[in-house]
């Protein structure tokens, strides 16, 4: 049982390295950020740019 137990655990390890990827793969992929999808369109651009500054995504 513990030989089991231990096969499953090291098959775990990287399935889930490769999910990790997959997801943080289809994120970067996406064709806008997340500013984008939390404006609205009559947002003016002052009050975009200050989201942007109050999450950090201003910077490099």
């Amino acid at each position: 049982m513990f030989r089991y137990i231990l096969k499953r655990i090291l098959q775990a390890i990287p399935l889930l390295l490769l999910i990790s990827f997959i997801v943080f793969s289809l994120i970067q992929l996406a064709p806008f950020d997340v500013i984008d999808s939390m404006t609205t369109p009559n947002m003016s651009q002052e009050q975009i740019d200050l989201l942007k500054v109050k999450y950090g995504l201003d910077q490099p």
